[in-house]
């Protein structure tokens, strides 16, 4: 059975930054375990949905997208 997981991103706000995002997780190989990444332009804040991530994939992924600077990953 597949168990989702999904991060909470604040400062997600439009395609531009769901498009940066996809990059990073294309270029730390978890395309594959990517199910779906959706934002409200509104409130800012944007959903990351994989299947099957690790522990340590979710915090390479975590600190990744922080360190694109204008994101925040909401636990």
């Amino acid at each position: 059975m597949d168990k989702n997981s999904t991060l909470k991103v604040q400062g997600m706000h439009c395609d531009a930054c769901k498009t940066l995002i996809e990059m990073e997780i294309e270029d730390l190989n978890l395309q594959d375990k990517l199910e779906n990444i959706d934002y409200d332009s509104d409130e800012q804040i944007g959903d990351v949905i994989f299947h099957d991530l690790t522990e340590e994939e979710r915090s390479v992924l975590k600190q990744t997208i922080e360190n694109l600077g204008n994101y925040k990953i909401i636990e």
